[in-house]
């Protein structure tokens, strides 16, 4: 069994990257217009990865397409995929365009979410409840069974969940505590399944109060000048995908920001 104790790095770490350590990698980013995902897909693409962006609103995944082919001179696939829906279809489709084309996957990397309201579970609204698990628990589970086949081609692959573990067992927080939880538990069991059976790693990462739109949303009173801004998280996701030795499976990292006055 895996007993591995979560690392704890401070949000000033600094890291170190070899030039397009990345070169030619396909890594998939779900989520890929908001904050988190937008900063990893400028990240990524400037050490040489073959991006797939996956996120609801094509409008706003063309957008990113052209600010990235604009910058690093390639285009990163983009697949607008609706994580509320509950149709396989979608994922069937999405299986089958990377087998065609790739072949493979080195980086399955989960960004998307969805917190809903802020409320009692007495009173909490039922079909919110719905969307709010579909997006951040059911949704990365299917996205990554699919995924599985294409990510074990790799010579060696990560899969890293995004998580806010802090606000989990809180009240109020309903069904996005509760998924993050379920998503905590996943990382764990699937980290077992794989540890001497696969060439693919699983962790997750609780970036802390970072300056995005999700935050906002839920502190409207917050100055997010005090805050980390996403482009910080970047050398941290980095780090996971540079195969580094101490970074081990299943292990859930933290960014510590408990340094800050």
């Amino acid at each position: 069994m895996l007993a591995t104790p979560p690392l704890l790095l401070r949000d000033d770490t600094v890291f170190s990257f070899t030039a397009n350590f990345l070169l030619n990698k396909v890594i998939m980013i779900t989520g890929a217009t908001g904050g988190i995902g937008r900063a990893l897909a400028h990240a990524y693409a400037s050490y040489g990865a073959q991006l797939l962006l996956l996120a609801p609103q094509k409008e706003a995944l063309c957008a990113l397409q052209k600010e990235i082919e604009a910058i690093q001179g390639i285009a990163p696939h983009i697949f607008p995929i609706d994580f509320k829906k509950n149709d396989l279809s979608q994922y069937t489709e999405l299986q089958a365009t990377i087998f065609n084309t790739f072949n493979s996957l080195e980086g399955l990397i989960h960004c998307a979410g969805y917190t809903g309201p802020l409320t009692p579970l007495e009173y909490y609204p039922a079909a919110i409840w719905q969307d709010v698990m579909q997006i951040n628990l059911h949704s990365p589970f299917i996205l990554t069974q699919y995924m599985m086949p294409l990510l074990r081609q790799a010579t060696t692959a990560r899969i890293i969940f995004t998580v806010a573990l802090a606000t989990a067992h809180n009240a109020f927080w309903g069904a996005y505590g509760i998924a993050n939880q379920g998503i905590a538990s996943m990382v764990h069991i699937l980290a077992e399944e794989l540890e001497a059976t696969s060439n693919l790693q699983i962790n997750s990462i609780d970036p802390g109060p970072t300056r995005t739109t999700l935050r906002a949303k839920n502190f409207p009173g917050e100055n997010p000048a005090l805050l980390k801004t996403p482009q910080t998280l970047n050398s941290f996701y980095l780090y996971v995908m540079q195969n580094h030795p101490t970074i081990t499976q299943g292990q859930h990292i933290i960014i510590d920001t408990s340094h800050i006055d």
